[in-house]
């Protein structure tokens, strides 16, 4: 008799144990499909406004004439970058910072290009030749400094 009784009450704990966890349950599987509508709504969202998505309107555009500016620039910016640094050797405060600052614009359109490189090849290459026009800068600021200029 004692003994059923005991059982029993430990029957109904487990009971009332098992009723919490599947309540724990039903909770987590909520929360879990809430974050999982949540995540498909951010990779649409992703997907429709970041890099190559959305409607190829006049952002899209403006985005190639941006980066072909800076590159332009960058490569005008090239010869006198080479006259400065030939200046180098003699007065290497005052002309190292000049040199490194006329790669700017190529360092922002490399910027620029970087989240597009995959959607074109254009910008790939434009990522590509904004990072070697700021390594001409470096390299013409270290020939200058070696005395090579």
């Amino acid at each position: 008799m004692y003994r059923s009784i005991a059982l029993e009450q430990r029957i109904e704990h487990l009971r009332g144990e098992l009723s919490a966890l599947e309540a724990e349950e039903r909770e987590l599987a909520a929360t879990l499909e809430a974050q999982e509508r949540a995540t498909a709504a951010r990779e649409a969202s992703l997907a429709a406004h970041g890099p190559g998505g959305g409607a190829r309107g006049a952002s899209i555009l403006c985005i190639p004439l941006i980066v072909g500016g800076l590159l332009l620039v960058a490569v005008l910016a090239v010869p006198l970058e080479i006259c400065i640094g030939h200046e180098i050797q003699r007065e290497a405060d005052e002309n190292i910072v000049p040199i490194l600052l006329l790669a700017i614009p190529a360092l922002v359109a490399t910027v620029i290009a970087w989240p597009y490189r995959g959607v074109a090849a254009r910008y790939r290459g434009a990522s590509v030749a904004g990072v070697a026009l700021v390594a001409v800068a470096i390299a013409i600021v270290a020939a200058g400094l070696a005395g090579v200029l």
